[in-house]
């Protein structure tokens, strides 16, 4: 596969810094996990999530990331949390960005509980991406296909979810 420079409209160090001027409730320190340093702003918004439990969902994905690996995959993990109105899944979408270093942002549904996070995909599914150079958007199917198969990997492994008996 030939390396190609990804073409981004708006760099993504951007629009992380819009939310990075946006009021959070709690800007966590350093997260102990291996190999890493995640470090956690939750934005202002409404959420049943304590910042303990949000706190606790995070690392522990982390943490299950770094399980295939030894260690995480990357130096360090800016985590943005954006509280979103609820729609069924406790947390709803996410993305990882690479400019300026990987960087994750999860939004979080304002009805989900700190007992509805822990095991949950998506933290796992975009904290897995950083075990990955950025593609370009014609090869993103390869990326998220990889971490889509990796993530139930990793989280049976982290004791998420059962092992399948064929």
């Amino acid at each position: 596969m030939r390396a190609t420079k990804r073409v981004v409209r708006v760099p993504s160090a951007v629009r992380t810094a819009r939310f990075a001027t946006m009021p959070t409730s709690a800007v966590k320190g350093a997260t102990p996990v291996p190999g890493t340093t995640v470090r956690i702003a939750v934005l202002d918004g409404e959420h049943r999530a304590t910042l303990p439990g949000i706190e606790r969902w995070i690392t522990t994905a982390a943490r299950a990331v770094s399980l295939p690996f030894g260690r995480f995959p990357a130096a360090r993990l800016p985590v943005i949390v954006l509280p979103s109105p609820g729609r069924g899944d406790a947390v709803p979408f996410g993305s990882t960005y690479y400019g300026g270093g990987p960087h994750t942002i999860l939004y979080l549904s304002n009805t989900a509980r700190d007992e509805d996070l822990p095991g949950e995909w998506v933290a796992v599914h975009e904290m897995l991406h950083t075990t990955m150079p950025s593609v370009s958007r014609e090869d993103a199917w390869f990326s998220e296909g990889f971490v889509t198969y990796v993530q139930e990997v990793t989280r049976t492994r982290a004791g998420f979810q059962p092992v399948l008996e064929p």
